[in-house]
């Protein structure tokens, strides 16, 4: 089920945000915890202080794994404003669930930017990160458009308004110098 729900946001995003209204409880935990690990072997491989990242790889992990968290729930909560800016009511959890389900084509860009990133290719990994940034945000605005039924510029606003600002950080936070 967990590689339905990536390729579904990433292939066919209106009906899988619809259809995880209703059936997506616990699976968007496992796609941030997949772009964790991934982060995590990211960050300790393509990193000058490789050794000692190595060494104290559990003490990586876990500021990895609350900084992401940390981010996930920036962005829910961003998503959470900006539905509210267009009168859009939605619970936290929900939020969490459409951020977290967003996630899969962050999950898939760590994949596709795993290789340039461990070999120092690092203008590469952006420009495909950038890519993979709008995606997300094409997606996010069709599961918004397609359960809401706002207008299509509302639902992209919508959408840039939850993802674009921290996604812009992130890039900072792992490639500026």
């Amino acid at each position: 089920m967990f590689t339905n729900w990536v390729l579904g946001v990433m292939f066919r995003p209106g009906a899988t945000f619809l259809k995880a209204r209703k059936h997506l409880r616990g699976d968007y935990w496992w796609i941030f915890l997949s772009v964790a690990t991934l982060e995590t072997v990211i960050l300790i491989f393509s990193s000058p202080n490789r050794d000692e990242y190595m060494r104290l790889w559990d003490s990586v992990a876990t500021f990895q794994l609350l900084f992401l968290l940390t981010l996930l729930s920036i962005q829910a909560l961003s998503l959470l404003a900006a539905a509210r800016m267009f009168r859009w009511e939605m619970a936290w959890a929900e939020a969490m669930r459409y951020v977290g389900l967003s996630w899969s084509i962050l999950l898939v860009e760590d994949i596709a930017t795993f290789l340039p990133a461990i070999a120092g290719k690092e203008e590469l990994g952006i420009r495909l990160s950038v890519l993979f940034v709008v995606w997300s945000i094409l997606a996010l605005g069709a599961g918004v458009r397609r359960i809401t039924r706002m207008a299509w510029w509302q639902a992209l606003l919508l959408a840039t308004m939850a993802l674009a600002p921290l996604r812009f950080l992130f890039f900072w936070l792992y490639y500026a110098k």
